[in-house]
């Protein structure tokens, strides 16, 4: 199949549209110049490898958030919990807080580990949510400090996803096909038994969530082939769309009215002002699985299963080149190209992730695995990307890390 398929007239209306409004609500020059940016951006990321500076042994990097401008957190297969340090490339791990005894656990025993899946950070950075030591739970910390907040304690299975409603309200969603909706203000015990919310429209688990604030809608997505657009005051009325692309649901993305869903091979674009997915598009590396998405000025950042990082503009609708490949994209005159694009050649349109650390003890293969992209996100200024991941394999451990910045 080619990357990317021909998207209906209806998907370029919507994105007219949406580009139109935030163009009006944020000031046509600076929207311009950010966008004109972004969607250069690709073509000027050099990678820079961190890994030999992470302590040793790590096993996959699952999740991970800036915290600052310098600072990044990320969460492991192995349950740990690092800050790196940019700047300096010193790593300095972080405790997780206890899970509550016995006496604490209502609804279940002490799950078996599977690592940190989720860590995101509250708007104004004084807060970071991460799964907890037990990974049917969600800690919060402190930032800077990282001392122990609280402790959310009432999922049934682990938990997959985290984001902030605001600087109080935290979203977690779970493989018990459930999300729950937590106050951090209410109240001061360390591990918090009641949440204010529970969605329970969800018929298998849910891999995860996020929350638009330009909208005020919740996104969530499970394996029941569902993505449920929800308002976090109200979280079981709300909007569903059954998704086309169900295989390996793993990860949805939001900016504004669209919400973007990474299956095994495809992205699809849902408008759920409409309830419909407006576009699919084949992703650069088909049947490897979309690990990792993001948003940022209307450029999408795609993370594949086999090694690869593409970046995909929602207004062009097209995937953007990487590298030297900046004429690839450029029409006549030099103006952006729009329209569809068949038979994209990967080398020029994504970024191979590096070689990074695999235990070969535990490889059976001639040649390093690629480093599958589990967790990739903008620092604040947008200038610079930190990308991370680990076999895909589940029986091989290994992990990479890497700056990849101009």
């Amino acid at each position: 199949p080619s990357p990317a398929a021909a998207p209906p007239s209806s998907g370029k209306e919507v994105w007219d549209r949406q580009t139109r409004a935030s163009t009006s609500a944020a000031g046509s020059t600076g929207r311009a110049t950010r966008r004109l940016f972004a969607s250069r951006l690709p073509c000027c990321l050099k990678e820079r490898d961190i890994t030999p500076q992470l302590p040793q042994g790590l096993n996959k990097i699952f999740s991970s958030a800036w915290v600052d401008r310098h600072l990044v957190m990320v969460g492991t297969k192995c349950n740990t919990l690092v800050e790196v340090d940019t700047r300096s490339g010193s790593c300095t791990c972080v405790e997780l807080p206890e899970a509550p005894s016995v006496a604490h656990l209502r609804r279940r025993e002490c799950a078996e580990n599977c690592g940190i899946h989720s860590i995101a950070c509250n708007p104004s950075s004084t807060l970071v949510a991460v799964s907890g030591h037990n990974p049917c739970d969600c800690s919060v910390l402190e930032v800077p400090g990282y001392g122990h907040t609280c402790t959310f304690v009432d999922h049934q299975d682990w938990v997959f996803g985290a984001a902030w409603v605001d600087d109080t309200r935290l979203l977690t969603a779970s493989r018990d096909s459930t999300c729950k909706v937590w106050d951090v203000g209410l109240g001061d015990e360390k591990f918090v038994l009641q949440p204010l919310e529970t969605k329970h429209t969800h018929c298998d688990k849910v891999r995860d969530v996020r929350f638009c604030r330009e909208t005020g809608r919740a996104a969530s997505l499970s394996l029941d082939g569902v993505l449920a657009v929800w308002d976090p005051e109200r979280p079981n009325e709300g909007y569903d769309t059954n998704l086309r692309h169900w295989q390996e649901l793993i990860c949805v993305a939001m900016d504004g009215s669209i919400a973007c869903v990474g299956s095994l091979s495809h992205v699809t674009f849902v408008d759920y002002r409409t309830q419909r997915s407006i576009v699919h598009i084949t992703s650069m590396q088909p049947g490897c699985g979309i690990r990792s998405l993001n948003i940022r000025d209307d450029v999408l950042t795609v993370g594949g299963g086999s090694g690869t990082l593409s970046f995909f503009d929602m207004r062009s609708q097209r995937f953007l080149p990487v590298g030297g490949n900046a004429g690839a994209s450029r029409g006549a005159g030099g103006a952006p190209a729009r329209g569809p694009q068949r038979h994209l050649d990967p080398e020029l349109y994504s970024l191979k992730l590096g070689t990074g650390w695999v235990d070969p003890l535990r490889s059976l293969f001639p040649q390093p695995p690629p480093h599958a992209c589990y967790t990739h996100a903008w620092d604040p200024t947008g200038t610079k990307m930190f990308v991370a991941g680990g076999p895909l394999q589940f029986m091989l451990k290994g992990t990479y890390a890497a700056l990849w910045e101009t």
